[in-house]
């Protein structure tokens, strides 16, 4: 499949998630649907995460190493992003294609929220997972669906 394709694809997979979060944010309160989901993706992460530090066990690990390992993470499901800034302990990825945005656009559902409670927690619990003192942090949240976010995997 080709990377729209792919991109594509995962929209659809997401919309159905955000049509699942809406669904239990309807019966049980947005509140709770957002920490399930929170909580979900954290313990996720930690686990994706211990798998992708087995591969840097006894190296030093830097940020860009962090989201080098990650990549084909985003690659598999559509993200399209290039890194804009890169030092040892910081680097900055600017995501232009984003399928869990399209998916939320596709259902009138705001980004940020789904976002700050699913691929936030994710990404920050598969860095930490590599490097205890690593972060993930989205700097730059899109405004739109034709606009971009940045994230960054800081090292302290």
């Amino acid at each position: 499949m080709s990377k729209p394709e792919v991109s594509q694809a995962s929209t659809m997979a997401f919309t159905e998630m955000a049509l699942y979060v809406k669904a239990v944010a309807q019966k049980y309160g947005q509140e709770e649907a957002l920490r399930l989901m929170y909580d979900t993706f954290w313990t996720y992460g930690s686990q994706v995460g211990g798998m992708l530090g087995q591969q840097f066990e006894g190296k030093e690990v830097t940020a860009p190493d962090i989201l080098g390992a990650m990549a084909p993470i985003f690659d598999s499901v559509g993200f399209v992003f290039e890194v804009t800034a890169s030092t040892p302990a910081q680097v900055t990825a600017k995501f232009t294609t984003c399928p869990i945005a399209a998916a939320c656009y596709a259902v009138g559902m705001p980004t940020k929220p789904f976002c700050s409670n699913l691929g936030i927690p994710l990404c920050n619990a598969i860095v930490q997972a590599i490097h205890p003192r690593a972060t993930w942090a989205d700097i730059r949240h899109r405004e739109s669906a034709d606009d971009y976010c940045l994230e960054q995997v800081t090292i302290r």
